[in-house]
């Protein structure tokens, strides 16, 4: 599945660095769902962040940001959530999580243990 804006372009924007493992998920996930995205890099080795990650996640200045539409996601999890939900909701293509609200919240504790 695509996801064009009427240009043709991309709408969806993945803000990352390339061995950010948070990051990593989010595009496994756009790959899963079968959405295009384009990437764009931010080198998390230079102490100033650019203007596109101040401008979208102003509080923490950090990465992975999902931009979609021109509206920001930011946190690896948060950024899964909105995959599965954005997604599935067209019908298109597999959900990442459950539709059962009690297994969704079973799934959810794997990353969440592995974070801390």
């Amino acid at each position: 599945m695509k996801a064009m804006d009427a240009a043709g372009k991309s709408s969806v924007t993945c803000v990352d660095f390339w061995a950010n493992g948070f990051g990593m998920r989010m595009r496994i996930a756009l790959r899963e769902v079968g959405v295009a995205f384009e990437y764009v890099e931010e080198d998390l080795r230079v102490c100033e962040r650019s203007e596109l990650v101040r401008r979208m996640n102003p509080v923490h200045r950090s990465v992975p940001i999902l931009i979609h539409r021109g509206r920001p996601v930011c946190g690896s999890l948060n950024i899964l959530e909105y995959i599965d939900e954005v997604w599935s909701a067209l019908g298109e293509t597999r959900r990442l999580l459950p539709g059962d609200p009690a297994d969704r919240a079973d799934a959810r504790v794997f990353p969440v243990t592995t974070l801390n």
